[in-house]
């Protein structure tokens, strides 16, 4: 069997997450831009916040987030849906699956 490529083709490009605001919801923080970006381009799980987000699961998220992140979720969903691959976010299987390189 091949090794698996964990990385994303380094042509891949997309809208930067850090700043992004969606319907006018207050953007994506700064902070949380890098390990948006490491999870798309590099498989890199990001911690409990972001992981509950990409996994769709609200109740997490909102349990997770700060007062900064709560209020810009509606700017991580517009992100996701617009910018990122489908494969790598929308329900906990889609985040292992992309987490194992699947």
């Amino acid at each position: 069997m091949p090794a698996v490529n964990r990385d994303i083709n380094d042509e891949f490009v997309c809208k930067p997450p850090a700043g992004y605001s969606h319907n006018g919801a207050p953007p994506i923080p700064d902070r949380m831009g890098e390990p948006l970006e490491r999870w798309v381009k590099h498989r890199e799980r990001p911690g409990h916040f972001l992981s509950a987000v990409l996994a769709n699961d609200l109740s997490n998220a909102v349990g997770y987030a700060d007062s900064e992140n709560i209020r810009a979720l509606a700017s991580y969903v517009g992100w996701l849906y617009n910018e990122a691959p489908g494969a790598c976010w929308g329900s906990k299987e889609k985040v292992a699956a992309w987490a194992a390189g699947r």
